[in-house]
């Protein structure tokens, strides 16, 4: 969140959110199988019916990763906060396209990172991508300055980034 709040970042970068699934059952960083967190993730950032945009996925997922709560209590104040449909997420939660979203997930990151897909072998999230690179350590300073180096035009390429 910090780096799409950056003077001229959220303007300048095309922003892309993919979820970490694994294998069939599902397997997600950090959760149990079924990927239930990942399950209200995808319902809120890509469901046909919720249409959010990419300031409420920031927005969304910023709120998301600082909330302790269960999911389901995470994904309704998340999605308030957001400005998103409550209802349109958990009725995707709750239907067959939750199940479509968690299959195209799946494909979309094995094709973009095939040697995470096996199990048992180590992954991180987030994966930081920059200019076709995945970043070994996408802090903020370095998330910036590999952006500003791809040549991309926003203030924070001016200041002194720490």
């Amino acid at each position: 969140m910090q780096v799409y709040q950056a003077d001229g970042i959220a303007d300048a970068v095309e922003f892309e959110f993919s979820s970490a699934i694994r294998s069939s059952p599902y397997t997600c960083p950090d959760e149990s199988s079924g990927c239930d967190y990942t399950q209200w993730v995808e319902c809120a950032l890509n469901g046909a019916e919720v249409g959010a945009t990419t300031p409420q996925k920031v927005s969304f997922l910023g709120c998301w990763d600082d909330s302790s709560a269960s999911p389901a209590s995470k994904a309704s104040s998340c999605a308030v906060e957001a400005g998103l449909d409550f209802a349109a997420v958990k009725t995707c939660h709750s239907g067959a396209e939750n199940a479509q979203l968690l299959a195209a997930a799946k494909i979309k990151f094995a094709s973009k990172w095939p040697q995470y897909t096996k199990s048992g072998g180590p992954y991180h999230v987030p994966h930081v991508v920059v200019a076709g690179t995945d970043m070994e350590d996408p802090t903020f300073s370095n998330i910036i300055s590999t952006l500003c180096d791809a040549g991309i035009s926003a203030g924070a390429c001016s200041g002194t980034v720490v």
